[in-house]
């Protein structure tokens, strides 16, 4: 666990092993809104899972799905790992489902460009959005290639956007259409599997002080 933030795992079906979600450690709304402190720490931990994903030969998508600040929800992100292929899909089939997505009489640009800036830069902190980001290794300044979008009408925006998405692109089932029964014996194997692969990359801990130095 970071100062500002940490890394869980979800509670609920996933699409891809090693999954995770990075959680503000205090009530955030959104990243757009959050401070520095905190945008510090989850950039950290998107640049060290991207690490960890890379030495297994993956690449990693994050998700963000945010709510009109009034309904007080705590934002998270969504960390999947995704075959490099796929990586390298992920701007094409994002763009296409962003521009296919909710409401026709949308008022604001369908996809607003958050590459090199990140979301705070980009879509005001009272406004509700989706935001997807991939790990780009062009720009050598660890930044990342992402599409916001801002939701105007929540109703008429899947919840599931980014999953579904993502589902599409792996071929396997939505995790809404999976029903996730807790196994107490399943879930410490899956945490263990995770902690194993983690360690390495935590840059929270002594153990990855080098890390921690390039970050």
């Amino acid at each position: 666990m970071g100062p500002h933030a940490y890394v869980a795992l979800p509670a609920a079906s996933t699409v891809a092993d090693l999954q995770c979600l990075i959680v503000p450690a205090e009530h955030v709304a959104s990243l757009s809104g959050a401070d520095e402190a905190v945008a510090a720490d989850v950039h950290k931990f998107k640049v060290a899972l991207v690490a960890m994903a890379a030495s297994v030969d993956m690449s990693m998508v994050f998700l963000e799905r945010t709510y009109d600040v009034s309904r007080k929800r705590h934002t998270f992100v969504e960390c999947v790992p995704v075959p490099k292929d796929v990586g390298m899909d992920t701007p094409m089939f994002f763009k296409q489902a962003m521009l296919e997505c909710d409401e026709e009489w949308s008022t604001h640009q369908k996809i607003l460009d958050t590459t090199g800036k990140g979301i705070n830069r980009t879509v005001p902190p009272n406004f509700a959005y989706f935001h997807v980001e991939w790990d780009s290794n062009s720009s050598g300044n660890q930044s990342f290639g992402g599409y916001a979008h801002i939701i105007e009408d929540a109703a008429q925006f899947p919840a599931d956007f980014g999953l579904d998405t993502l589902a599409g692109m792996l071929d396997v089932d939505p995790p809404r259409l999976g029903r996730y029964i807790p196994n107490v014996a399943a879930e410490n194997a899956r945490v263990q599997s995770f902690q194993a692969q983690w360690a390495p990359y935590d840059w929270t801990t002594r153990a990855a002080a080098a890390i921690d130095a390039n970050i």
